[in-house]
């Protein structure tokens, strides 16, 4: 066995700090915006704007040369062609004349032919292209090769992106008239091409870069912190000083947290979403994600330390008792309060944090719900240690159960006492205290030290109290949302919108280009959208708005009633009889006394010779559900009001209902239930939540959502004891043994069952998840197809008995057939396109699709020449818009010749909040469900493993209690199985075993003793040669009568006294070897007996150095026989030293997992290489003196003890003892 290399391992933790430094620098790289240099990334654009014209250049040489040969029906045929021009992101559009007759695609707006296309950078409705122009006899060929999208809306579906063969990233824009210009991107003949500016509304990194950066950080900053701990350690002063290391260990974190507090307010980190204060704030302290983790973070590594330094104080011997039941006690109070305080803050952070908790939705997870889960877990983390605290104290003083109740009783009047002065919740003090008290008792009486299940009841136990704390924030939350919502429907007038129209009624008063139109009186001019787009747009443009133009002597038709009324007398008595004067001047609030109103502009234009009255309805927004383009037609920077899909509400009016929304089906008058509810009150009925609140005498208003149920209110669950069990794993990992905690995991038979059970249920999961999401999307794919066939069906019968007596559609009959579209679309609850014979846009019920150039007036070229060419009776597809998918159906409409006069299309836009609201609740479920049954086969497989290993584990415990020279037991066993056959054999060995090993015990006595009498016999002539040889010459001395005789006398009986003695000591030790007597085994401290030993060792003429562990090490053993172990070894080591140098032992004590490992060197003489392999033998001595027994005894002891010895010497230089033992 080799010692270890403190200087090596003081190198790897230094480098450890650096690679700290690496990490957290990477990160900065990885968050740092590559993009922001603008000249590089426009020469680079440039380069790949060139290449990409080239391209278009070659591409439109070929399409001269097919379309010379082949005609149009061909180009709509050759699958070839339009994959490269899909691949190439370009448009190709060939004309007859002004007739479009080819188009490749339907989601770029066909190009006016009155605007430059002929190698030009154009805007064509729905992005930015290079437009390129080829003359082949009468056809006109456009290929239009898209640079960037630019929507008029811009949402989720509709982005504005590159071509991603010019321009792959996301930072830049095509600039506009009011964008700062970053740079310009050329032609390839050096002229301008377009300039391009940042995009300010997108952030540098993505959402999981983001996540990558922070889990960096904390990377970086776990690996300071351990570097610097670990090299600290290497100290005298921090090891044996406990007021410094407490010092380093408080500063530290401290320090640390400032400095993650400082780090993150750097430039390239401030942009992170962790950084929001949106997401998340809960003081000027805690005003962000960051802030929030990075303190509980350090607190929960400062809290690591004080256990650690709290556990060495408490397992120290003490002398007094009372001060380990005034720890425990102090223990078990602290461990409640500062829970207490952690679940306070946890509920503090969970309410003040915008991030949903709605764990029912997977859609909805993203990379805040690992912010939140990681505060959660950083916060049950520290609960969980404290815990463990207490439960360690009682380990360690091993009191009696009635003792325990003692203390029970102390801290819980202790915690009566600080209740009543700090008054706080007592059912929160006492819920925690209770818990704590059960773990204590359950792991100090009952399951003694299995930490692995304390680890999974106490993750458990923290996801179960957290579901619980999620599933009390929702509540509260959805409460207040409603609350607010109530306030939002019930509020009819709109201050902000007044403040805003009190600024633009001036700049339409003062619209000459307005005026001028009013008086030619164009009769194409729309008032209405020339308004929205001027004057009316970002706050105000989610209000309807209705135009209505009068002279002064002006009359007007009121419907239904026909009665004619003067136009200004009108407005002017609804302002003065219905209207409530505003903020803005001339601006009246119309109150209908339903809840709901608009707003009534009155404005003059002109001078008093051309005076038009201009009388704007301003109508506020509704909570309509839409047919699915409605989710293209909202900009995502629009303050459009929006209603989560699960709420609805009703007016009842007098008791009868006067509107509602939403899919809850209200009772037309007001239910006995609901008119007795209180203003402001909640009810919980027929899985509903109903609000109740009173806008005026007569008004209420009903908000209705719908009751969470069973399985989402444990939904939580399942996500919080997964993530939580992988974040403690990892925790432990990297603390655990800091604080005494390490997990064994054994490889054994029972243990392989378990995890093969286990592994076996979760690949089962993972199968069964893959063929159920299968099933659902292909249940959901023939659904959709079974609705959209059907209807399309329906409506070509009622199309068909429209237009049957039509044998051809044209221009004429647009406004017909958009009427038609409207009307059907509201039917059959789906939008409705027609398309005429060539393929344009004949109507549709959402005109606005095409108006805004979202795609082409043109239909699918697919679409069209399954119908057209191979004249399909149905064709379907997925097309899309933008980002947003959807299944289009297309067929042909026939009249009552039976002649195709027009195609159908019904886009069908599936519900895709709705299907992902239904993958999320059965993914949610079939997880809890997957976890409980995961659950409750391992319990099983425990066990079933645990009865099918019983007869091994019995098997095993007779054959470690097999020793030679005594009785074995033999095993029972009646069952003739595997097991009765492996009982058999080993019966039968036990027997082999007691005949051999009586044997080889007699013939080793034998030899033993035969050594041993040869050993003794050599000690006891020794000194009997001497002892003659003076007897001889005294006898001689009294015949002489010499003169000294009683001088030899006396020398003769000094010399004889001392022979006597030395074979006395012979025959002790000789006695002693045999004996060995019995040992007293008890837990014993391995520090305080190598500390005993030292003391006793030490004098000036040589110097000892101990080095130990800051924890106390206990090993089984019998104390009186360790002692002799280490006086042996001292003494040895003392016989040893050499004159030409000063004397040093030195004694290293440490521990390797469940061993403690102990070294004894000195620099004495050291031990001959030709002797070494005879060290341990009883008879062999190196000494000129002594009986060679007493490194034999060592061995034997340690032996004993289940420990081992070891050596390494250099003769001249020394020699070092190395012992293992095994812990306690």
């Amino acid at each position: 066995m080799k010692a270890r290399n403190p200087a090596g391992r003081k190198i790897i933790f230094q480098i450890m700090i650096l690679l700290a430094a690496g990490v957290f620098y990477f990160a900065l790289h990885l968050a740092k915006d590559k993009s922001l240099n603008a000249e590089k990334d426009a020469e680079r654009i440039s380069q790949n704007l060139t290449e990409e014209i080239s391209r278009v250049d070659t591409m439109i040489k070929s399409i001269l040369e097919i379309e010379s040969n082949h005609s149009q029906i061909h180009l709509f045929q050759n699958d070839s062609l339009l994959n490269d021009l899909e691949e190439a992101n370009t448009s190709l559009f060939i004309f007859d004349s002004d007739s479009l007759v080819f188009w490749s695609n339907e989601q770029t707006p066909v190009p006016d032919l009155g605007q430059n296309l002929n190698k030009a950078i154009v805007f064509n409705g729905n992005g930015y292209y290079y437009a390129q122009t080829a003359v082949e006899g009468q056809y006109q060929i456009i290929l239009l090769m898209l640079i960037q999208q630019k929507f008029q809306y811009q949402n989720e579906y509709l982005p504005q992106t590159f071509n991603p063969d010019i321009y792959n990233g996301r930072r830049y824009k095509i600039s506009s008239e009011n964008d700062s210009v970053a740079a310009t991107v050329k032609m390839p003949n050096g002229e301008s091409a377009f300039n391009i500016s940042i995009r300010e509304d997108i952030k540098p990194n993505t959402p999981l870069e983001e996540t990558i950066i922070f889990l960096l950080i904390i990377l970086s900053f776990v690996l300071f912190t351990i570097g610097v701990y670990r090299t600290l350690s290497f100290f005298g002063w921090f090891r044996k000083l406990r007021i410094w290391r407490w010092l380093v260990l408080l500063a530290l974190p401290v320090g640390m947290f400032y400095l993650g507090d400082y780090l993150i307010s750097l430039k390239a980190l401030s942009h992170l979403s962790i950084n929001n204060p949106e997401l998340f704030a809960l003081s000027e302290r805690f005003h962000n994600l960051f802030t929030l983790l990075n303190f509980l973070f350090w607190s929960l590594i400062l809290l690591v330390f004080l256990v650690r330094e709290f556990l060495l104080i408490s397992g120290l011997k003490h002398k007094s008792l009372l001060l380990r039941q005034i720890l425990l006690v102090f223990s078990n109070i602290s461990a409640v309060l500062l829970s207490c305080l952690a679940l306070q803050f946890l509920d503090d952070i969970l309410f003040n944090s915008s991030i949903s908790l709605v764990f029912n939705d997977i859609f909805a997870v993203n990379e805040s719900f690992l912010y939140i889960f990681l505060a959660l877990f950083l916060i049950f983390a520290g609960i969980i240690l404290l815990h463990y605290v207490t439960i360690i104290m009682l380990l360690r003083m091993k009191i009696k159960l009635r003792h325990w109740g003692i203390y029970v009783i102390i801290s819980g009047v202790a915690l009566l006492l600080l209740i009543f002065i700090i008054q706080y919740r007592p059912e929160i003090v006492f819920g925690v205290f209770a818990y704590i008290i059960l773990m204590q008792y359950i792991f100090t009486h009952q399951l003694k030290k299995s930490k692995l299940l304390y680890v999974f009841i106490q993750l458990f136990f923290i996801s179960a109290f957290s579901t619980i704390i999620i599933n009390d924030i929702n509540f509260r939350k959805q409460s207040e949302n409603l609350n607010l919502l109530t306030l939002k429907l019930a509020t009819e007038q709109d201050p902000l919108a007044e403040d805003i129209y009190d600024d633009v009624k001036p700049e339409i008063e003062g619209d000459t280009l307005l005026l001028n139109r009013l008086l030619e009186g164009d009769p194409d001019f729309n008032i209405g959208e020339y308004l929205k787009k001027t004057h009316f747009s970002g706050y105000l443009s989610q209000y309807q708005i209705q135009v209505t133009l009068c002279r002064a002597n002006e009359e007007l038709i009121i419907q239904p009633s026909n009665e004619v009324v003067s136009c200004l007398n009108f407005f002017e008595e609804l302002a003065l009889i219905r209207g409530i004067p505003t903020l803005a001047s001339d601006l009246y609030f119309i109150d209908d006394g339903t809840g709901r109103g608009n707003y009534l502009a009155i404005l003059t234009l002109g001078d008093s010779v051309n005076t038009r009255y201009m009388f704007i309805e301003l109508i506020p927004p509704t909570y309509e559900t839409g047919l699915g383009y409605p989710d293209l037609l909202v900009d995502k920077d629009s303050r459009t009001k929006t209603l989560p899909g699960a709420m609805s509400y009703a007016r009842y009016l007098k008791g009868e209902l006067i509107n509602h929304y939403g899919k809850y089906r209200y009772s037309t008058i007001i239910t006995e239930e609901l008119a007795q509810m209180k203003d402001g009150e909640f009810i919980q009925s027929d899985g509903f939540i109903h609000l109740k609140t009173k806008l005026n005498d007569g008004l209420f208003l009903v908000l209705t959502v719908s009751d969470r149920t069973f399985m989402d209110k444990i939904a939580p669950f399942t996500y919080l004891f997964i993530i939580f069990t992988l974040f403690t794993g990892i925790f432990i990992l990297l603390s655990g043994r800091f604080w005494n905690f390490n997990l064994k995991w054994k490889y054994t038979f029972s243990a392989r069952l378990r995890w093969l059970v286990l592994f076996v249920m979760v690949l089962s999961f993972f199968v069964a998840g893959i063929i159920a999401m299968y099933n659902m999307n292909s249940l959901n794919e023939n659904k959709n197809s079974e609705n959209i066939s059907e209807k399309a069906h329906s409506l070509l019968i009622e199309l068909e008995n429209k237009l049957t007596n039509y044998n051809y559609l044209g221009n004429e009959d647009k406004e017909y057939i958009s009427s038609l579209m409207i009307k059907f679309s509201n039917v059959f609850f789906t939008d409705i396109n027609v398309y005429g014979l060539n393929g344009d846009l004949l109507g549709s019920s959402r005109p606005q699709v095409f108006d805004k150039n979202l795609i082409s007036r043109y239909m699918n070229p697919g679409a069209y020449n399954a119908l057209a060419n191979n004249h399909n009776s149905f064709f379907s597809q997925t097309e899309f818009i933008g980002k947003m998918a959807y299944t289009s159906a297309y067929i042909p409409i026939r009249n009552y010749n039976n002649n195709v006069i027009a195609y159908l299309n019904l886009p069908y836009f599936a519900r895709e909040e709705e299907l992902s609201r239904e993958i999320s609740l059965f993914m949610t479920t079939f997880i809890n469900i997957y976890l409980i049954m995961i659950l409750i086969t391992v319990m099983i497989t425990v066990i079933i493993s645990n009865y099918v290993t019983h007869p091994l584990r019995m098997i095993k415990e007779k054959l470690r209690t097999i020793k030679l020279g005594s009785v074995n037991e033999k095993i029972t066993w009646q069952k003739k199985d595997e097991i009765g056959e492996l009982v058999f054999e080993y019966n039968r060995m036990i027997d082999e075993l007691a005949e051999k090993a009586e044997l080889l015990a007699r013939n080793e006595r034998e030899m033993a003793w035969r050594e041993m009498a040869k050993q003794v016999a050599h000690e006891i002539k020794n000194p009997l040669t001497p002892m003659k040889l003076s007897t001889q010459y005294l006898e001689r001395a009294w015949q002489d009568n010499s003169d000294d005789f009683d001088e030899r006398l006396k020398r003769f009986t000094s010399t004889m006294i001392e022979q006597i003695n030395n074979l006395s000591e012979i025959a002790s030790e000789f006695s002693n070897f045999g004996k060995m007597p019995e040992s007293k085994v008890e837990k014993i401290c391995i520090n305080d007996i190598i500390s005993g030993v030292i003391t006793l060792f030490r004098t000036e003429d040589y110097d000892i150095v101990f080095e130990q562990p800051d924890e106390a090490l206990y090993v089984m053993g019998d104390e009186s026989r360790v002692l002799r172990v280490f006086n042996n070894l001292f003494k040895n080591a003392q016989q040893a030293f050499v004159a030409d140098r000063r004397g040093k032992i030195s004694v290293h004590l440490s521990h390797n997992g469940n061993k403690s490992l102990i070294s004894v060197s000195d620099n004495g003489s050291g031990v001959p290489e030709d002797v070494q392999r005879r060290i341990f033998q009883p008879n062999f001595t190196t000494k000129s003196s002594g009986t060679g027994l007493g490194l034999a005894m060592v061995k034997n002891i340690l032996t004993e003890m289940g420990g081992n010895i070891s050596f390494e010497s250099k003769a001249g230089e020394g020699t070092t003892f190395f012992i293992e033992l095994p812990l306690v």
